[in-house]
Order: C-alpha cells, then sequence, then structure tokens
C-alpha cells in the first residue's frame, strides 16, 4: 500500500488507543521501561523511525509475529488484535487532534 499520504500529526483511533494501553503502555511509556526502545503514548511516535522504518511498521511485525507483547503478557487476540491489524492495513493513520485519544 502506498501510505506517503497519511498525516504524520494527529491522534490514535480510540479502539487502536485502547489496545495500546491495555497491551503496550505497561512499558512503552516515557520514557519506556523494561527494555522497551520507544513510547507509545503519542501518535507522532509511530510515525518516527526506529531501525530504519517507521515504528508502525515495527509494530506491525511485533504483534503479527507474536513478539510482543512479551510474556508473561498475553499476546494480542480476538478484537483487539482484529482492530490493529485494521489500523496497520490502513496505513496506521490519525484522526485530527481532539477527535482522537492519547496520553496527556
Amino acid at each position: 500500500a502506498d501510505c506517503s499520504s497519511i498525516p504524520a500529526t494527529g491522534q490514535f483511533p480510540c479502539d487502536v488507543y485502547d489496545v495500546l494501553v491495555a497491551h503496550c503502555h505497561k512499558c512503552h511509556q516515557d520514557p519506556p521501561i523494561n527494555g522497551a526502545p520507544f513510547s507509545l503514548l503519542q501518535f507522532e511516535k509511530t510515525r518516527e523511525i526506529y531501525s530504519m522504518e517507521p515504528i508502525w511498521m515495527r509494530m506491525q511485525a511485533a504483534i503479527e509475529s507474536g513478539f510482543m507483547p512479551l510474556a508473561p503478557n498475553p499476546k494480542l487476540m480476538g478484537a483487539d488484535l482484529k482492530t490493529m491489524q485494521d489500523w496497520f492495513a490502513a496505513c496506521a493513520p490519525p484522526v485530527p487532534d481532539g477527535m482522537g485519544c492519547e496520553a496527556p
């Protein structure tokens, strides 16, 4: 997919943010803890480059391979996994500021 037209600023769609809160923010805080390499509290972070790819693509690879979340935390399944897969398939777009969710 051509993701070049996706805005680099905005907020997470709230369904995506809810999955991040439930499964990712335990470690992907600001600053990150437990060895997490980046924060996932604000949408803009997902557009930054990490290991030569946008962070959202690294998120997709880690979730779809089952690498994340790390044990003993449960893997994403069911509706939570589908929410993330659908978001990734759409190039992980934001919603306009004030219409989505993110950490204060």
